[in-house]
């Protein structure tokens, strides 16, 4: 256990543990002895404590746990402990104690002689006791151990982050000057951007959209015809493209990519609209339907779980849920607007979405593992709205959210926390040269990858837990 910074009262007598205590005080007091075995005093039983001047004294010991950061404060002291502390005086006395928490951290309650979730405490000295603070960083995430600015190549500008895999290589797409000007495809890792996919592409609006631990990478890029078609990218070094096909019409994008292959997206069908598909391994292409209207989008696959969007008779459009080998749409409410949407899933069927509101705002959403059709309102950091981006198997969800200006910040989430935490407030400390504004992806391992400012400028950043 710890005890950071622990301050005590009045004088000390012999280094972080001897004081004398202040006499009694009326009202609002605890008391810190129950009786137990040891010297009886007036009919009581009390825990023997070092005699002092012919009287009794019991001893008081401070210490601090939890994942945060604080103090316990021993109210008038001017002296701080380095560690667990302890303080003594006689018996009867009081002490009035204070827990601080370092900010961002939170003060999240006492344990032992002092109980309940107020900062302050009061006290009385009937025997040798022991009082805890527990300190949590917020929403009770871990705060990152290290925090990496990824390099870029000179001339590269606007690198959009997408996806992340469990080796710590991300996917996205940057505005680059070669082979021709425009938006291309990229992946890279958090010692630089290692490789244009699109080297291999001559013509520029390529982006990569997802990334499997194998290296396997999906996304969309123009052929030699001028269509937009999904594409598979090798892991590298080979990085060879392989073309995915449509149902009948021009052009296709492919979202995610599971563990074996298996590719999800949309595809343009031989008469009108789109329809969510998935690819498996033998080059088979799934028509996945809708939910009685025109269109669809399939955007997620872990394991069995596709999830997306999809239109309804009515023409309005639901987030769904399927699973392989049926392919049912199963579909989602709102959060009392007119649409909604599943974007990622994880592999025990958990959804991470977004959905319009009532009044035209939209904000991230999850869904629990079936058969939980429930859509939960991550919320915002005070703004308007929020965008989610990428959920781990340990239900871990990043995106981007609004603070009250209007303005982007990084976010993380998970049912446990209960609540939206601003990514930046679990930055290591120390760090103040960084804003984080975006959280594009987070994998199983903890690591998070997104894009914001270092010193003003934008970066890629890449966190290590």
């Amino acid at each position: 256990m710890r005890c950071a910074r622990v301050l005590v009262v009045a004088s000390l007598i012999a280094g972080c543990g001897s004081v004398v205590v202040p006499e009694p005080r009326d009202g609002g007091e605890a008391d810190a002895g129950v009786t137990d075995a040891g010297q009886r005093d007036g009919g009581v039983e009390r825990d023997a404590g070092p005699e002092r001047d012919g009287g009794v004294e019991y001893t008081l010991t401070a210490t601090v746990v939890g994942v945060g950061e604080g103090s316990i404060q021993f109210v008038g002291s001017v002296r701080a402990c380095p560690s667990d502390c302890e303080v003594s005086g006689p018996s009867g006395s009081t002490v009035d104690l204070r827990a601080e928490a370092l900010a961002p951290d939170e003060f999240r309650g006492w344990s032992g002689a002092c109980s309940g979730l107020e900062p302050t405490c009061r006290l009385t000295l009937t025997r040798n006791a022991t009082v805890g603070a527990e300190f949590s960083t917020p929403g009770g995430f871990r705060r990152f151990r290290t925090i990496t600015e990824v390099p870029l190549p000179e001339g590269w500008s606007t690198v959009e982050v997408l996806d992340l895999n469990d080796d710590g290589v991300f996917v996205g797409q940057a505005d680059l000057p070669f082979p021709a000007l425009g938006y291309f495809a990229v992946r890279g890792d958090r010692g630089g951007v290692i490789e244009s996919l699109e080297s291999i592409s001559t013509l520029p609006g390529s982006r990569a959209l997802g990334i499997n631990d194998a290296g396997w990478t999906v996304g969309g890029a123009a052929n030699a015809q001028g269509d937009g078609r999904a594409v598979i990218w090798a892991p590298r070094p080979k990085a060879f493209p392989i073309e995915l096909g449509t149902f009948g019409g021009a052009d296709s994008v492919g979202f995610s990519i599971a563990r074996d292959n298996r590719v999800v997206g949309w595809a343009d069908t031989a008469t009108s609209g789109m329809h969510g598909f998935l690819r498996t391994p033998d080059g088979t292409m799934h028509d996945l339907g809708t939910l009685g209207g025109t269109n669809s989008i399939a955007s997620g696959i872990a394991g069995d779980w596709i999830v997306g969007r999809a239109q309804r008779a009515d023409g309005e459009w639901r987030g769904f849920r399927a699973r392989a080998p049926d392919f049912e749409l199963e579909q989602l409410g709102t959060l009392g607007g007119d649409w909604s949407s599943a974007f990622r899933v994880n592999r025990a069927g958990a959804i991470l979405g977004y959905s319009g509101l009532p009044d035209g705002r939209s904000h991230a959403v999850y869904v629990a593992p079936p058969p939980a059709v429930e859509l939960v309102d991550i919320g915002t950091l005070g703004g308007a709205d929020s965008v989610p981006y990428l959920m781990n198997d340990s239900h871990i969800a990043v995106g981007t959210a609004q603070v009250l200006g209007g303005d982007w910040r990084a976010f993380i989430w998970s049912p446990s926390a209960g609540r939206i935490v601003d990514l930046n407030d679990l930055l290591p400390r120390g760090e103040t040269e960084w804003e984080l504004t975006t959280a594009a992806g987070i994998n199983n391992r903890g690591q998070v990858v997104g894009t914001g400012t270092f010193l003003g400028q934008p970066a890629i950043f890449f966190l290590d837990p």
